[in-house]
């Protein structure tokens, strides 16, 4: 009997054991799998090993951008380089004075343009009304014909009678047709000052948009005259200051890749850590 007892107990202990032992094993599974979703993202290169070598060539590379800085820092500038910075200078302000001087004038000649342009937009529309009212009088004139003043519309004294072939007012002699060759003299006169006036504001307008395109072609070339000379007071247009700063870009690039991969590193000793602690509970739970 006890015996029996004897060999219940020890597949129940096993079981146990088993039972105890799956619980970490199933914690240590999902460990593993956490960092390797994650790594999954940077394909296949996640391994310690390959990882580790990308570090160094890249630490190698590093270290020779800063001695190349280090050996510009502490080279003396040539005399030429110094010459040539002097005479970029200058010319840069030579530039900048010409387009300044250029954007001012054009400035100048639209504000003169757009004056002219309004104020024969004015003159326009009152040679057009002009011939408007011109056309209504002519029309009254010879609706109602000639007329005979007893009183002068200027003095209001009376008006002496005059001979019918006479102007009641100036006494002038009326010649037949004389009327309409004068009446049409004026019309055209007035015609031909509205047309004239019109292609005059035609050519000014055109002049106005040429001027408002050449203006912003100054403008940018004044603006890139300032910059210049911002450039150039800065000293940034040196070769070697140029180089110098180029490869301090490339160190500040190498630097945020050697930060990326000591994450990745940090990442493949977890995975690696994770994948031994499974594979030692699972060697355990066969043993068992």
């Amino acid at each position: 009997m006890t015996c029996c007892l004897a060999l219940e107990v020890r597949p129940l202990r096993k079981q146990t054991e088993l039972r105890e032992t799956e619980k970490p094993y199933g914690a240590a599974v999902t460990e593993y799998r956490s960092p390797v979703v994650v790594a999954s993202g940077y394909g296949e290169n996640i391994l310690f090993e390959h990882i580790s070598a990308t570090i160094e060539k890249v630490s190698n590379e590093r270290t020779g951008l800063l001695s190349s800085i280090d050996e510009l820092v502490s080279a003396s500038e040539q005399a030429t380089e110094h010459a040539d910075l002097k005479k970029m200078r200058s010319d840069a302000i030579k530039e900048y004075n010409l387009a300044r001087r250029s954007v001012a004038q054009l400035i100048d000649e639209i504000e003169v343009i757009e004056y002219e342009i309004s104020d024969a937009e004015d003159f326009i529309k009152h040679l057009g009304q002009s011939l408007s009212d011109f056309d209504d009088a002519s029309t009254t004139f010879f609706a109602l014909g000639h007329l005979a003043f007893e009183y002068c519309p200027s003095c209001f004294a009376p008006v002496t009678p005059k001979d019918e072939a006479h102007c009641q007012l100036c006494d002038t002699k009326r010649v037949d047709g004389a009327d309409d060759s004068r009446t049409l003299a004026v019309r055209l006169d007035l015609q031909m000052q509205l047309k004239e006036s019109e292609s005059l504001q035609v050519d000014r307008l055109q002049e106005l948009s040429q001027k408002k395109s050449t203006l912003r072609v100054a403008r940018q070339v004044l603006k890139r005259a300032s910059s210049t000379i911002e450039l150039g007071q800065s000293g940034m247009v040196t070769g070697r200051e140029s180089a110098i700063a180029e490869l301090s870009r490339k160190v500040g690039f190498i630097d945020s890749q050697l930060e990326g991969l000591q994450k990745r590193l940090e990442l493949a000793k977890k995975i690696q850590a994770a994948s031994d602690a499974k594979e030692d509970l699972n060697t355990r739970a066969s043993r068992d």
